[in-house]
């Protein structure tokens, strides 16, 4: 199997022109190669997902070449997983119906976290929490990454007993993570007077669900619902991700569409869904990149 990251459109499609298979590779403005979810591809499902349900159906044949950029998050190194093949082959092979489950539970994470708790969700939830562990630190846009990714998901998937103690730790890091995401929320700099949007800086975890924060016995679809329905956060990775409770949260405030209507004012390459964006793949945000995304949302949002 080999995987190559590349950084520009034309780089991708010299790659795909030779037959390398593509994962998620957003580029700029464009969505190259025939598995993306970004852009004007952001209804689709999270990539895994697509290339399972092809398999199962008999649209896709196993590939060895793959051409990749950005992060290699777990989406990207479960899509490689399974199109190359390698969960099925060796001695604890796995079948398509053995990692169902796995699957569909990463690419709810990945496109519609809110509401997920891996902490309580049982043995997919600990695998979850398991890889991200293992993998984290992991540099964008370098080959070795998207290699690490995809050997420890293999290895986590058809040993699940070998890691048991890996999988607790990460459940009690979980648990830790929680407490943390409370306190980046010390660290906003700014909330909107009306309370629309929250921008949050240097975050040291992903605490969308926290930061959202429902309000108790609330209808899910209300702005009301939530204490900040818009969220904004640089990480200290230096991406800054964009995000709505939900895809009627998201409509509700910037039209028909979501987010999609505002990501292409932030600038050239970023892009995402219609509840959720983020800065281009593999490149480093600033705090002054954060200062213009909030300019944006408050002309957008007029507060």
């Amino acid at each position: 199997m080999e995987i190559v990251v590349v950084t520009t459109v034309e780089a991708a499609q010299e790659y795909l022109s030779q037959g390398y298979e593509g994962v998620e590779l957003s580029l700029g403005n464009e969505s190259l190669g025939r598995y993306d979810h970004h852009g004007d591809r952001g209804h689709l499902p999270a990539v895994c997902l697509q290339a399972f349900e092809d398999l199962r159906d008999g649209k896709v044949e196993y590939k060895e070449d793959f051409v990749a950029t950005g992060a290699a998050d777990l989406d990207a190194c479960a899509f490689i997983a399974l199109v190359s093949g390698i969960l099925f082959e060796g001695r604890n092979a796995l079948t398509l119906d053995g990692v169902e489950e796995f699957v569909r539970y990463a690419a709810k994470m990945d496109t519609d976290p809110i509401g997920m708790c891996p902490s309580f969700d049982g043995e997919v939830g600990k695998l979850y929490l398991a890889w991200e562990a293992m993998t984290a630190g992991s540099p964008p846009n370098d080959p070795l990454s998207f290699y690490k990714g995809v050997a420890i998901l293999r290895d986590l998937l058809q040993n699940k007993s070998r890691f048991q103690d890996i999988m607790d730790a990460a459940l009690k890091r979980e648990e830790g993570r929680y407490r943390l995401s409370l306190e980046n929320m010390r660290n906003n700099l700014f909330v909107c007077e009306d309370g629309k949007f929250i921008i949050l800086t240097q975050t040291t975890v992903f605490g969308f669900p926290e930061w959202y924060n429902r309000k108790p016995k609330t209808d899910k679809d209300f702005l009301e619902a939530w204490e900040f329905p818009c969220v904004v956060a640089l990480t200290d990775r230096g991406n800054i991700t964009v995000g709505c409770a939900n895809e009627t949260v998201a409509e509700k405030l910037f039209g028909k569409g979501g987010l999609q209507n505002v990501l292409p004012l932030f600038g050239e390459g970023w892009g995402g869904r219609g509840s959720i964006g983020g800065s281009p793949r593999g490149q480093i945000m600033t705090e002054d990149d954060l200062r213009h995304v909030e300019v944006v949302l408050r002309n957008y949002l007029h507060c």
